[in-house]
């Protein structure tokens, strides 16, 4: 006994699976906010980019200014201490150089320009808080603990609006 397909029937067949496929494949490979797959336009998609970049800046940022405040608050009695805490401060700068650096060579969309100018903002005072942690880690005196105070203060107002505005701009909320 033979079996016969129609022609007709194997050309649909086949057009349907390639149709799946294909809606398959864009399902997966869209991005997706807040939910819901989206079409993103060339420089849509470099924002978006960029957008991931910054928030990954913005990560480490958050990392270290909070070492940055656990090691504003130690007080080194011996030796050790204070070596401890200069290698601990010595790594915060070198991290937050490395976000610097990347933050400097990236590629910028006109529309984040803004964003991208606070970002560098935030991170040099960071580096300027560190700068005066350092300089109280190995002489500390009271014009010293002033001096880390008022960079905290400065550092932590642009940081914390830079960390808010990436969020916003990335569609995120909450803390």
């Amino acid at each position: 006994m033979e079996l016969e397909i129609k022609r007709s029937f194997i050309i649909a067949f086949v057009a349907a699976v390639v149709i799946v496929s294909l809606i398959a494949l864009g399902w997966a490979s869209s991005p997706w906010v807040h939910g819901r797959p989206v079409l993103l336009s060339p420089a849509n998609y470099a924002i978006r980019k960029y957008l991931d970049r910054a928030d990954g800046w913005a990560r480490e940022s958050r990392k270290q200014a909070e070492a940055l405040q656990d090691l504003s608050t130690v007080q080194g009695s011996t030796p050790s201490d204070i070596y401890r805490a200069g290698e601990r401060i010595q790594g915060i700068q070198d991290s937050l150089g490395r976000v610097y650096a990347r933050m400097d060579a990236a590629e910028v969309p006109p529309a984040m320009k803004g964003l991208h100018e606070l970002g560098v903002s935030a991170v040099e005072l960071e580096i300027s808080w560190s700068k005066a942690v350092g300089a109280q880690i190995g002489a500390p005196s009271p014009e010293g603990e002033a001096a880390v105070q008022s960079a905290r203060a400065r550092a932590m107002k642009a940081l914390a609006t830079w960390w808010d505005t990436v969020k916003e701009q990335r569609g995120e909320t909450g803390g």
